[in-house]
């Protein structure tokens, strides 16, 4: 009988240590309260007591799969009373302890319960353990959820051992030691995508590494790509669906403890993604002559492992070709592995052989892009491949190469270094601009462009050709050719620095004189990352009467121009720095009034746009006979023009200086008017006025005087007399 009762103890301990993985032991008393639910990992149970009849305990986790495992063991006795009542509710329902999901009623001689029932995956789910039996009392039992999903199968502590993953479908496992390894495996039958997804109940506030996953290649070592899942962390995943596609092949997944997770349950899936519209390379394309042809745009998927002829490969040759001038840029990229060694160079080369540019990339380096070239209608090659003797990692890791050609209707053409060879542009309007493609090549390089107008006013305009990637800085020189002492001079018009917003840079407006100009680029900071690719435009309007570049000075000051009934032109304070100087000639003495206002434009007045704040210019007005001293000063805004009249200007040449009022400065369009009146001598005058009297009435007075004797009349002319010289008087005051 004694042997019995040891043997069944025996069996009774070997049932509850295979039943329960990584137990945690408390003594629990009655908690009625869902609210003080103690929290279950997935795969780790825990193990309590209940301190009466009546009493209940609360456990709640979050669901890590589409299906979950409830498993609960208990200390057995030889009856067919219920020991424990178990039951399994939502957040909605667990308050008022109602409408269980599962529901369990464990008997006493019934070691083991097992139920899978339906999760939401990141969803909370409430146990309550309770028991009316007071048998129960005291009986130690154990509470375990695990994902309902493929489980492990140890030993797959090797690649030799792994155990296989199916697509889509997860996989649970634990890391029963901090020495435990899991290797999974995954064949891919095709080029895909390949994600790998871990997820484990989280721990919250739990910074410290769970799980190391690392992906490898066939061999089991070179690595593709690895991710940490943090203990706070729900679900981590690793892909490459933003770098280049895994080829056909067996790949491995390697899991093991970050150090502080053992006994843990975690699931992990593999999914894979097809790649839409894409080409494989075909060896042996190890030269130009044997280059792939690579269509614009479409991934071209490679790897540098062995030829056809089965020897080191090294080298891998791409071909495309652009019927015209285009921009021509590459991008390179590949599973992400933790080394900072160079894995792949690549450069874009001519026919020729010669080099337009190039790029490295690293272990660590998901993708990296050559900047965009301008180039001329032709064949080109891009070259992958590795330098064993400058110290590259022989990776067989593949990669994706993407080539994008631009066809565009105006290209730079070198050499455009200086105006002899400066590359002839159209102008164009604001609703119809033309654009040409160029680049910054290097720090010292220059760019030349010309065109002709007549006379007007233009706005240079620049387009970013990469969304402002590139942080070079243009500066932009408005030249002209004029002879000094008979040799032709290069001289400058304007120059301002191109500073884009969105993407997008407009000068403020530029009066020009009729004739032949040149815009020279440099840079005037220069982005050693990316080549500095810009469009160019000019918008230009034709218009007499506008202010001509460079009237900065009075020798080169613009003449106000004859209108029907004053003296007028229109201009711009081109930057802060800029004056604006005007003339006119008077041929006699005169008053002048002068007139300065904001030139609104059409489409501004149509829709009603004013100034959001006012701006202002200064005016200064200058006889030649002193250009210190003016006599007239004044300022003039946006939203109040000046009117000022100048009263008897001498007979000579006269001057008017603009300039933008640096505290309130814009580049908005002004104009300026002179309207003359004429200043007469007195006598002049008075004769005018003589000749504007009308004589006709004094006719009767006359004939009434001729019938008046003398001696009346001699008092009567004494007396008009006095009237004439009162009369006189009060004409000359009018003058």
């Amino acid at each position: 009988m004694k042997t019995g009762k040891r043997l069944l103890a025996a069996l009774l301990a070997l049932i509850m240590a295979l039943s329960v993985v990584s137990v945690s032991s408390v003594t629990i008393a009655s908690a009625a309260d869902y609210s003080s639910a103690t929290t279950l990992s997935g795969g780790a149970g825990v193990s309590a007591t209940l301190s009466a009849a009546a009493s209940k305990t609360w456990y709640k986790f979050t669901a890590t799969a589409a299906a979950t495992e409830l498993t609960f063991t208990h200390a057995t006795d030889n009856s067919d009373v219920v020991y424990f009542t178990v039951q399994v509710f939502d957040s909605a329902n667990a308050p008022a302890a109602a409408n269980a999901m599962v529901k369990i009623d464990s008997l006493a001689k019934t070691p083991t319960e097992l139920k899978s029932f339906s999760t939401t995956i990141g969803a909370t789910y409430y146990i309550a353990v309770e028991t009316n039996n007071s048998a129960a009392v005291g009986k130690l039992y154990t509470v375990k959820v695990s994902a309902s999903v493929n489980s492990e199968s140890e030993d797959n502590g090797s690649t030799g051992s792994a155990n296989q993953l199916a697509p889509g479908t997860p996989v649970k496992g634990i890391l029963s030691s901090a020495d435990d390894v899991d290797y999974f495996k995954i064949t891919l039958d095709q080029t895909y995508y390949l994600n790998i997804t871990l997820t484990h109940t989280p721990k919250a506030g739990v910074t410290a590494k769970y799980y190391d996953v690392t992906v490898f290649f066939s061999d089991g070592t070179t690595r593709v790509g690895s991710f940490a899942s943090l203990g706070k962390e729900e679900s981590k995943s690793w892909s490459d669906a933003e770098g280049v596609a895994l080829k056909a092949g067996t790949y491995y997944i390697r899991v093991i403890d970050g150090g502080a997770v053992a006994g843990v349950e975690y699931q992990i899936t593999a999914t894979l993604t097809e790649i839409p519209d894409h080409d494989e390379e075909s060896e042996n394309n190890n030269s130009t002559s044997e280059a792939n042809d690579i269509t614009s745009g479409r991934p071209m998927i490679g790897a540098l492992d062995v030829t056809n002829e089965l020897a080191i490969d090294t080298d891998d040759y791409y071909k495309i070709t652009v019927a015209s001038g285009a921009i021509i840029s590459f991008t390179l990229s590949h599973a992400v592995a933790n080394t900072s060694n160079v894995y792949f160079r690549a450069k874009l080369i001519d026919a020729n052989g010669t080099e337009i540019t190039s790029v490295v990339s690293k272990g660590n380096e998901n993708i990296v892009a050559s900047v965009k070239n301008s180039v001329a209608a032709g064949t080109y090659y891009v070259r992958v491949y590795r330098d064993i003797a400058a110290g590259d990692d022989d990776t067989t890791i593949p990669y994706a190469l993407v080539v994008t050609t631009a066809i565009v209707s105006g290209m730079e053409q070198e050499s455009n270094n200086d105006y002899t060879s400066a590359n002839a542009i159209k102008t164009g309007s604001a609703a119809s601009p033309v654009i040409y493609t160029a680049s910054i090549a290097t720090k010292d390089d220059i760019d030349y462009f010309t065109f002709k107008v007549k006379r007007g006013y233009a706005y240079i305009r620049f387009y970013s050709q990469d969304n402002g990637a590139c942080k070079t800085i243009y500066h932009v020189d408005v030249t002209r050719l004029s002879p000094n002492a008979g040799i032709v001079k290069e001289e400058s018009v304007k120059n301002f620095d191109v500073d884009y917003v969105d993407g997008e840079f407009t000068s403020a407006c530029l009066g020009l004189d009729e004739g032949t100009y040149y815009l020279k680029v440099t840079p005037r900071h220069f982005d050693n990352s990316m080549q500095g690719q810009y469009g160019v435009g000019v918008q230009y309007s034709e218009y007499t009467g506008y202010e001509t570049e460079a009237n900065d000075t009075t020798a080169t000051a613009d003449d106000l121009i004859q209108g029907s009934n004053s003296l007028y032109i229109g201009g711009s304070a081109f930057d802060k720095a800029d004056v604006d100087w005007f003339k006119f000639k008077t041929s006699s003495k005169l008053n002048a009034t002068f007139t300065l206002k904001r030139e609104y434009t059409k489409a501004e007045i149509a829709a009603g746009i004013k100034d959001a704040k006012n701006f202002e210019w200064n005016v200064r007005v200058y006889a030649s006979t002193d250009l210190k001293n003016p006599i007239l000063t004044g300022v003039f805004k946006s939203n109040k023009e000046l009117s000022e009249t100048v009263k008897n200007l001498a007979k000579g040449t006269y001057y008017i200086k603009v300039s933008a009022n640096s505290g309130a400065y814009t580049n908005k369009d002004y104009s300026i008017s002179v309207t003359r009146t004429e200043s007469t001598p007195w006598w002049q005058a008075f004769i005018q006025r003589i000749k504007a009297i009308d004589w006709s009435n004094l006719k009767d007075m006359f004939s009434f005087m001729t019938k008046i004797p003398w001696a009346q009349v001699i008092p009567i002319l004494v007396q008009t007399g006095k009237r004439l010289v009162e009369f006189i008087k009060i004409v000359l005051n009018r003058v």
